[in-house]
């Protein structure tokens, strides 16, 4: 909880640090605090007055031409947000990765001077130079701050509030930073959401600017296209990417920036090839579906750069579009019904959800919570709405208000006409379900809880109620009464969602599991061929400990389905590398324990077991692990995670066993 700043309580907390007293980050935000620690390493006081110096106009005219790039690039969003709340008393700047000023706008008010002259091109609010600013803390975290009245090191700086966002460049690399300053006051969380979506604006740019790059725009959402939301990736011809936004990085999981030498095929399961013809073949213009490596859905859309690079390509008909098998495989609905082992669970939830209980789902990632809610929707009571799902860890925490609240026209550069809906009100007469509601960030659970209680809320930059009307189902796999302990999420709010706490067993402790596999088998192999298991491979599944759960036996299948997609079986070669090696080393672990401890106790349901010996599962192991491996023993070995030595002695002791 942030103290009200500019108080003689928070000044107290500040001269008791200085003095080397110990502070909790309950009162004083931990990026300030850190700040503090290391503007006092820096040997700087919190007397030096460093702000106001003169700088000349020799400084100032060599910094606006070295930087000529950050500013022409930054201009036009800076001068549609200063329009927006200049006339509050607020000023505008762009610092370069150094932390001085290369560009400023003002109202020139005698009620900004002091503010105006703290922020003029030349001046350096570094932290080795400045102490605890907002441009400096993002500097060292990249991450965007309010930094207000006392949080500041310097007393010269407390009068103001300031509000700093990052810019990054397409190689995930600072770029600079956008900062807006008013003296104390105003409404700091606001104009942070604006200045976030000008920085992200012009990050745009810098991507769509690439020379010769082919542009792939994508987000969950096909009405986000367009917008300074949208994830966006540059590509060569060959398919490598060569420069992405931040969304595009954090939709793909990998923050800060791309890893060197990724290729499309590192980020989606398509090959850019697959890709590139189908869409030239077919003059695809419109949003396609694609999954991402971690089989998330998402829309998406390429520039007509990808049609003109190959403008001679014949014109024939396809047999394959984007949707068929060959080249993206159909995602399997979330659309599993609730197995025995989970329909007591249900028809509990499902009272209380008919009676407007709000229902808190709790469970290992992948354990089917977004299914679970998906099932109460269907039979609660604002079923013929929208069921509106959002995952809280997935979207950009930096724009996650803009995405739940939406925008009115205007907000900013880009913003479509007449304003874009958020999703809250896509919920309105339906259900919302807020999964991994556990990774929202502790200033956006202020306006949620706020929201909840009132049934109305604000677009950004907007000044009308809408009114709401939804069913809440929340899901984490976090321990939320343990965070509200340590307040890392707020107490009021978990009481808010925690109407009826339901929890999911993990798949491993799934009695329905047969059931379970046959159904997504079925689904994995819609529209062609159906498919079984070999009783090798449905006793593996049956007994594997499945650590990613429901997901990864969904995936697990689909994929063993495109595998086996010219025979009737499923066979142990068909399933994914890395599941074969956990397999097999089960299986040689197993087989380890029993030759090393001869005298076991009796086995209660051995029924259920495959009726042969551990020695033959290990046995069948080795000899899929050679024939898929054609022979060759040190890929064998590796396989299955044993040296070459132990694979030589098991050959020929089952070689032994068989005469």
């Amino acid at each position: 909880m942030r103290l009200a700043t500019g108080t003689p309580s928070l000044e107290m907390l500040r001269e008791r640090f200085l003095e080397g007293q110990h502070l909790d980050t309950v009162n004083v935000p931990r990026t300030v605090l850190n700040s503090w620690s290391r503007s006092h390493r820096y040997g700087l006081a919190s007397s030096d007055k460093v702000i106001f110096n003169a700088v000349s106009r020799a400084e100032k005219k060599q910094i606006e031409e070295k930087h000529r790039d950050l500013i022409e690039r930054t201009q036009t969003d800076m001068s549609s947000l200063f329009r927006a709340i200049g006339d509050k008393d607020w000023i505008i700047a762009c610092l370069n990765t150094q932390g001085v000023v290369v560009n400023s706008l003002g109202a020139q008010r005698a009620s900004t001077r002091a503010l105006e002259a703290a922020f003029r091109v030349g001046v350096n609010l570094a932290e080795n130079v400045a102490g605890t600013t907002g441009p400096a803390c993002v500097l060292v975290d990249h991450k965007p701050v309010i930094v207000q009245g006392a949080e500041h090191y310097l007393r010269e700086a407390q009068g103001f509030t300031c509000v700093s966002v990052p810019i990054f460049k397409p190689d995930g690399q600072l770029y600079g930073v956008l900062d807006a300053s008013c003296n104390i006051g105003g409404s700091p969380v606001l104009v942070r959401d604006s200045l976030m979506i000008a920085a992200r604006a012009t990050e745009n740019r810098l991507v769509t600017d690439m020379e010769h790059a082919i542009l792939m725009h994508f987000h969950f959402r096909a009405d986000v296209l367009g917008t300074p939301f949208e994830g966006i990736l540059a590509l060569n011809e060959a398919g490598d990417i060569i420069g992405s936004n931040q969304t595009a990085r954090q939709i793909l999981g990998q923050e800060p920036s791309l890893p060197a030498g990724w290729h499309m095929e590192s980020a989606f399961e398509i090959s850019f090839t697959q890709l590139r013809d189908s869409v030239i073949a077919t003059r695809q213009t419109a949003p396609i579906t694609l999954r991402t490596q971690q089989s998330v859905s998402i829309q998406a859309r390429f520039d007509s750069g990808l049609l003109a690079k190959r403008s001679d390509a014949p014109r024939t008909t396809p047999t394959a579009s984007l949707s068929s098998a060959k080249l993206v495989r159909p995602a399997a609905q979330a659309n599993a019904p609730v197995f025995t082992d989970l329909s007591a669970l249900l028809n509990r939830a499902q009272r209380a959800f008919a009676r407007d209980v709000p229902i808190l789902i709790n469970g290992e990632t992948g354990t089917g919570k977004e299914v679970f809610a998906q099932q109460l929707h269907a039979q609660g009571p604002r079923r013929s709405g929208n069921f509106v799902a959002i995952n809280c860890s997935a979207i950009p925490a930096t724009l996650i208000e803009a995405e739940l609240f939406g925008y009115e026209d205007g907000a900013f550069t880009g913003s479509r006409r007449g304003g874009a809906k958020g999703r809250l009100e896509e919920a309105n007469g339906g259900t919302l379900f807020l999964d991994e509601i556990g990774d929202m960030p502790l200033e956006l659970q202020s306006r949620l809880l706020r929201v909840l209680q009132e049934r109305s809320l604000t677009r950004l930059a907007g000044n009308r109620s809408i009114p709401l009307d939804l069913s809440l189902i929340c899901a984490t796999h976090r321990d939320l009464a343990a965070m509200v302990t340590t307040q890392t999420f707020r107490e009021d709010l978990f009481y808010r969602i925690n109407g009826l706490q339901v929890g999911l067993p993990a798949l491993r402790e799934r009695k329905d599991l047969p059931e379970l596999i046959e159904h997504l088998l079925a689904q994995a192999t819609a529209g062609y061929a159906p498919l079984s298991l070999s009783e090798h491979v449905q006793h593996s599944l049956l007994t594997y400990h499945w650590p990613g759960n429901i997901r990864q036996l969904q995936n697990v299948l689909r994929l063993a389905a495109i595998m086996a997609e010219d025979e009737r079986v499923i066979e142990l070669p068909h399933l994914p590398d890395d599941l074969q090696k956990a397999l097999n080393e089960q299986a040689l672990n197993a087989a380890e324990l029993q030759n090393t401890n001869p005298t076991q106790p009796t086995m209660k349901n051995t029924d259920a077991l495959p009726q042969q010996s551990l020695q033959t599962t290990e046995q069948q192991v080795i000899l899929a692990a050679l024939e898929f491996h054609r022979g060759n023993l040190s890929a064998t070995a590796k396989s299955l995670g044993i040296a070459r030595a132990t694979l030589y002695r098991k050959l020929k002791m089952n070689k032994s066993n068989d005469h």
